[in-house]
C-alpha cells in the first residue's frame, strides 16, 4: 500500500510559507521597511507602481550587506537578529525570523542591490520564484535597494484576489504614515506612478510629522503626553475631544518601535476619554510605548502586529491614568488654537500628499473603496484647489531640510466669566477678563456638575439622601421586575432606596439629596427603566459611569428652561471645580469660545 503522507518539495513549502507572511503588496512594504529600520537607515524611499504588482522598490541608506550576507539573506531562517532561542525574549529589532526576504522572493521577481560603507562596489542579486538567477558586482550607494516585480506571478489565485490599485496604495500610505509617526527621525518618501504621495522631513519633531501626514489643523488640536516610570515609558499625542472620529482608524500604537494592533490598549485609551466624547465616537491618538523586551511577546502571529504583554493589567491602568490626567489638565475648550511660532512664514510652502479616503474623509473602513483618490494639499491654498506636485529625485533630501517646529504648546484653564445674556433659554453668553466671549450650554454644564457630585457621593461611606414624604410607587412587567431586583443594592449606593412590594410593584423611598430640586416621579421611573434596559451584566462596577450619566442627564436643567443669572453663575462656579469642566458626561462640549473671526466673516468684514 503506497504512503499517503509525503514531504513537500522545497518550492511548494516556500509558497506556503510565503502565503503566511506576504498576504498582499502592503505586506512586502512592511517587511522591507522594517529591514531598513533594523539596518539603521534614516532615509527610506518607497516606489509603488501598479498597485504593487508591477513594482515595489524600497531604498535605504542603512548599513548594507556584503556579497555573502546578500546571498544568505535569501535563505529561509537566515537572520542577523538572533542566534539562540533565548534571544526571542530580548528582541531589540523589528525582524528576527529570517522569513521576510525569502518569502517575498518566493512569489516575485526580486533584485537586491546593496553595499556596505567599507566596500568600494556593491552586490546585485537577482531571483525568480525564490531561485537565484544572477549575482554580479555593481556600482551602488551605501545601503540597500530591494526591487520586487511581478508580485504573485506564480500564485494566480492570490493575484486575482488583490484589491484595486488605489486601494492597495491606500494601505501602503497608511502603513508608512504609522512608521513615520513611530520614527520621526527617519525621512520617509512614498512615490506612486511618478507622483509624490507622502514625504516626511526626518527632523525628529513628532508634532511636525503629525502636521505633515494628517494636516496642520489636526496638529493644532493635539495634547502632548509623557510618562516615565520603572515599568514603562510612554510618550505621544492625544487629539482633543473635538477631533473625535467615527472609527478607530486614527489610532496608532507603537510598542518598542513596532506598529501593533492592540484592541486592549485602544479600549484603555477610550475609557480615559469616556466622558469627553459623544456616543459612537472614537479618540484620535498616537501612543509610543517602550517596555523591557522580556515583557513583550511579538512571536504570536506571522505579521508580528499582534502582541502579548507581561504585566498587562498594570500597563493598561498606567496608560489610562496618563491619558485621563492629560485630558483633565489640558486646553479642551473648542475654539482655542495653539499658538504658532514666529517662524510660521518660513513653512508656507509645506507641501504633502495624502490618501484622501484615509485622511480627509471619516470612514469606517477603506478596504472596499473602489477609488481611493489621491489629493495634494498646500497650507496656503484651500483643499479644493488640487495641485500636482512631482518632486525631482535630486531634490528629495532638501525639501524638508531645516524645517522649523510648527507649534509651541499653551496651557488653558477654564476662565472666570461675567454672564450677560441667556439665548433661547438654553445657552449663556459670558465674557472673561480679556474680553473674550464664550457660549455655555446650560444643560451640559449642569449635567457635568451633577455627574461629578454623584460620582463623589458614590465613593463616600454614607450618601446624603432626601426622604420622600410620599414614596414613588411603580409597576413593571415580570421581566423588568426580575432585573430591577438585581439592582436594588446597586441603587442604594447612590441614595435610591427601592423596596420590593411584591408582585411587580416597587417603591422608591429616598433619592440623592443633590437631585431633590429637579427629580420627580416621572423622571425616576425613566431612570429605572433605562437601568433595566441594560439587562444583566457581570459586574455592577461597569454600570457606575453610565448610571451616573443617565441620572445626571435626567435631573439637570433642561434646554428651554429660563434660569436667572445668579442661578447659572452658581452652576458655573461649581463647574469650574469639576474634574472635567469642558464636556458633559456624554462627551458634548459644555463651553465653546466665540471667535471674532467667525462674526467678521458672517458680516463680510473679511
Amino acid at each position: 500500500m503506497p504512503n499517503n503522507i509525503h514531504i513537500l518539495d522545497e518550492t511548494t513549502a516556500n509558497l506556503i510559507a510565503a502565503g503566511e507572511v506576504i498576504e498582499r503588496p502592503v505586506s512586502v512594504v512592511k517587511e522591507l521597511i522594517e529591514n531598513s529600520l533594523d539596518a539603521g537607515a534614516d532615509k527610506i524611499e518607497v516606489i509603488f507602481l501598479g498597485g504593487g504588482k508591477k513594482l515595489i522598490q524600497v531604498t535605504d541608506n542603512g548599513i548594507g550587506m556584503n556579497k555573502s550576507d546578500a546571498l544568505l539573506a535569501l535563505e529561509r531562517h537566515a537572520t542577523s537578529k538572533i542566534k539562540f532561542a533565548d534571544d526571542l525574549f530580548a528582541l531589540n529589532t523589528l525582524g528576527f525570523r529570517g522569513e521576510a526576504l525569502p518569502s517575498i522572493a518566493a512569489v516575485s521577481h526580486m533584485e537586491i542591490i546593496t553595499r556596505t560603507r567599507s566596500e568600494l562596489s556593491g552586490t546585485k542579486v537577482s531571483a525568480i520564484g525564490g531561485k537565484i538567477t544572477d549575482v554580479s558586482i555593481v556600482g551602488a550607494s551605501p545601503g540597500t535597494t530591494v526591487r520586487v516585480k511581478n508580485l504573485f506571478f506564480n500564485t494566480p489565485a492570490r493575484l486575482h484576489n488583490q484589491k484595486s490599485e488605489s486601494s492597495e496604495l491606500a494601505r501602503v500610505s497608511d502603513l508608512i504614515t504609522r512608521y513615520a509617526l513611530a520614527y520621526p527621525n527617519v525621512a520617509f518618501t512614498l512615490l506612486a506612478n511618478q507622483k509624490l504621495i507622502l514625504s516626511t522631513s526626518g527632523d525628529n519633531n513628532l508634532l511636525n510629522t503629525i502636521a505633515t501626514v494628517y494636516g496642520v489643523e489636526a496638529a493644532e488640536k493635539m495634547i502632548k503626553i509623557k510618562n516615565n516610570d520603572e515599568k514603562i515609558s510612554l510618550i505621544g499625542y492625544l487629539g482633543k475631544p473635538e477631533l473625535n472620529k467615527p472609527s478607530r482608524h486614527f489610532q496608532t500604537v507603537i510598542i518598542n518601535g513596532r506598529y501593533v494592533d492592540s484592541s486592549l490598549i485602544s479600549r484603555s485609551v477610550e475609557r480615559a476619554y469616556s466622558t469627553f466624547l459623544p456616543i459612537n465616537k472614537y479618540p484620535f491618538f498616537f501612543i509610543k510605548l517602550n517596555v523591557p523586551p522580556a515583557q513583550l511577546d511579538v512571536n504570536i502571529h506571522p505579521t508580528k502586529t499582534r502582541i502579548k504583554l507581561l504585566n498587562e493589567e498594570i500597563i493598561l491602568k498606567n496608560i489610562e491614568q496618563t491619558v485621563r490626567n492629560a485630558l483633565l489638565t489640558s486646553a479642551v475648550i473648542p475654539g482655542e488654537k495653539i499658538n504658532k511660532t514666529s517662524s510660521e512664514a518660513k513653512i508656507t510652502d509645506l507641501q504633502f500628499r495624502v490618501v484622501k479616503d484615509i485622511v480627509e474623509e471619516d470612514i469606517q473602513s477603506y478596504e472596499d473603496k473602489k477609488d481611493a483618490k489621491i489629493f495634494a494639499y498646500k497650507r496656503q491654498e484651500s483643499v479644493e484647489n488640487e495641485v500636482s506636485y512631482i518632486k525631482e529625485e535630486n531634490k528629495n533630501d532638501k525639501i524638508y531640510a531645516q524645517q522649523p517646529p510648527l507649534f509651541i504648546e499653551k496651557k488653558q484653564l477654564i476662565p472666570s466669566l461675567t454672564f450677560t445674556a441667556q439665548l433661547y433659554a438654553t445657552y449663556w453668553i459670558g465674557r472673561d477678563d480679556s474680553g473674550n466671549e464664550y457660549c455655555i450650554d446650560q444643560h451640559a454644564a449642569h449635567e457635568r456638575v451633577l455627574y461629578d457630585k454623584l460620582m463623589k457621593e458614590k465613593k463616600q461611606t454614607e450618601v446624603n439622601v432626601q426622604h420622600l414624604l410620599l414614596p414613588y410607587i411603580f409597576d413593571f412587567n415580570a421581566q423588568e421586575a426580575i432585573l430591577l431586583r438585581e439592582y436594588i443594592d446597586f441603587l442604594a449606593q447612590f441614595g435610591i432606596e427601592v423596596s420590593d412590594l411584591g408582585g411587580n410593584t416597587f417603591s422608591v423611598r429616598t433619592i440623592p439629596l443633590i437631585t431633590k430640586q429637579t427629580i420627580n416621579e416621572s423622571l425616576m421611573k425613566n431612570v429605572l427603566e433605562k437601568l433595566i434596559s441594560w439587562g444583566k451584566i457581570n459586574s455592577t462596577e461597569e454600570l457606575i459611569h453610565p448610571f451616573c450619566t443617565v441620572l445626571a442627564c435626567r435631573t439637570a436643567i433642561k434646554a428651554g428652561t429660563k434660569v436667572s443669572i445668579e442661578e447659572f453663575d452658581h452652576i458655573w462656579q461649581q463647574l469650574k471645580h469639576t474634574d472635567n469642566p469642558y464636556t458633559c458626561p456624554h462627551g458634548r462640549p459644555t463651553v465653546i469660545k466665540l471667535e471674532k473671526e467667525y462674526f467678521d466673516k458672517k458680516f463680510k468684514r473679511i
